[in-house]
């Protein structure tokens, strides 16, 4: 979410809280508190039970727009490149051209078949999520533990940097079933 969006989101939040709090504030007589605010217009069509209906609802809704709006302001910013200091400059890559560099080295493995890679950088850390079918062969926990650590190792290799950036890879097996249903099991 870019900035742009979290300042309008975050100005809607501030108002419904302000209005919802008003709309508190006029039918407090509902509610048994030590204090008093200004007491609620009679209003003879709305009935006995809408003040308990709103102020208990303006209240929840309050408690749930203020834990928003801290998830607002809070949470992390997906990024869509890394930005790396450094004395000579600062340099900028791509989340596609970490995918690229990362599915180059998985093609390299003759272990899994049709590999998809995706990555996410929140922060200064960098996930990675590689899918594939892996083939049926010896030793295959041992391999997977060693792409593992190759890509970590060659990413911190190519990323180079004074900045600490935390490289997680998860590396994940989808299975494709056929389906046997157009096919008669007696022939």
């Amino acid at each position: 979410m870019n900035k742009l969006w979290k300042w309008l989101i975050g100005i809607f939040l501030l108002l419904l809280f302000c209005i919802l709090g008003f709309v508190m504030i006029e039918n407090q007589a509902v509610a048994y508190l030590p204090f008093r605010f200004v007491s609620m217009y009679n209003y003879p069509w709305i009935g006995g039970s809408i003040p308990y209906v709103l102020f208990w609802g303006s209240a929840v809704c309050m408690v749930v727009l203020l834990l928003l709006f801290l998830l607002l302001v809070f949470s992390p910013n997906t990024k869509h490149s890394l930005l790396l200091e450094s004395d000579q400059g600062s340099l900028k890559i791509q989340k596609k051209a970490l995918e690229h560099f990362v599915l180059t080295i998985v093609r390299q493995e003759p272990f899994i078949a049709a590999p998809s890679v995706r990555i996410k950088i929140p922060g200064k850390t960098i996930k990675v999520k590689i899918v594939g079918q892996m083939r049926k062969s010896t030793a295959i926990p041992e391999k997977q533990q060693a792409l593992v650590q190759e890509i970590e190792q060659e990413l911190q290799r190519l990323l180079e940097t004074k900045e600490t950036i935390k490289i997680q890879v998860v590396l994940d097996e989808y299975r494709t079933t056929k389906s046997n249903k157009d096919s008669h099991r007696v022939e």
